[in-house]
């Protein structure tokens, strides 16, 4: 059989804590949106400029919307989002969660393309579906982060959704681990 292989490089490097957004991203963003090029002709440019560019999730949002809905602006979040100084805006509601910007399917595409790691935001993981498989171990360590949170945190749960019901995951899952099961969890 024959076909495409095609896979999205994410660096591990990212801003350091003492870094700030640029004043010059917002130009970016005037370019953008007073030019003509197609969003191939915007994506190269990108591509050749995204090295020397921090950042904030705002100014991030601002350029993603200068591309259409889709594949283009998922380009756009995997070319940028280790450029991005406030990490846990941009992996939270108000951009990769914000429906206005991506949609559910491209959200579940930069899951595959990225990673469920990647995309975790550890500081605020409330109220934000993972749909996690347990035999990939990149997306049982997201569910196995998410149980050791709720140890440290008062009240703290991880929940399951199955079948239409809703129930908490395991306790035995603190002391013994996430099984490596061929399950897919959609947890909160």
């Amino acid at each position: 059989s024959h076909g495409w292989l095609s896979f999205d490089y994410s660096s591990i490097r990212r801003p350091a804590g003492t870094e700030v957004a640029m004043p010059e991203a917002s130009e970016i963003t005037k370019f953008l949106k007073s030019n003509n090029y197609s969003a191939n002709a915007k994506l190269k440019a990108l591509r050749a400029i995204s090295t020397h560019l921090y950042m904030s999730a705002q100014q991030f949002k601002n350029v993603a919307l200068c591309f259409p809905e889709g594949v283009d602006r998922q380009d756009v979040f995997c070319l940028l989002h280790t450029r991005v100084v406030d990490p846990a805006n941009l992996l939270g509601p108000m951009t990769l969660y914000a429906p206005a910007i991506f949609s559910e399917a491209d959200r579940m595409a930069l899951f595959r393309r990225i990673g469920h790691l990647h995309l975790l935001n550890p500081l605020h993981p409330d109220h934000i579906p993972y749909l996690c498989r347990l035999a990939v171990y990149e997306e049982r360590r997201v569910v196995e982060l998410l149980v050791l949170l709720t140890m440290h945190e008062a009240g703290g749960r991880v929940l399951r959704h199955v079948a239409g019901s809703v129930g908490v995951v395991p306790a035995s899952w603190v002391g013994k681990g996430v099984p490596c099961e061929d399950m897919v969890l959609d947890v909160t």
